[in-house]
């Protein structure tokens, strides 16, 4: 499952795909990945409809209860950038 999440962000146009590593007592995975803005978004959009497509919390079994995938989507801008332009 993980993978097909993975392979969702690594098959978008203008983004590469950094990392993915899993925690199974959490029930947890972070993908890292780089690109343009609007590609960055439209990866982390696919990774999302993927992971919402996949996981069935109806038999989700982990220490922490998870709400729905993703519960978590940060980004960070890799840029010089100031705060008016953020």
């Amino acid at each position: 499952m993980v993978d097909e999440i993975a392979a969702a962000v690594a098959g978008t146009p203008g983004v590469t795909l950094l990392d993915c590593q899993s925690d199974g007592h959490h029930n947890r995975s972070v993908l890292t990945f780089v690109g343009e803005a609007a590609a960055a978004g439209e990866g982390a959009f696919r990774a999302i409809a993927a992971a919402a497509r996949l996981i069935d919390l109806t038999r989700h079994e982990a220490l922490i209860r998870a709400s729905g995938p993703p519960t978590w989507c940060p980004s960070c801008r890799s840029e010089p950038t100031t705060w008016r332009s953020a």
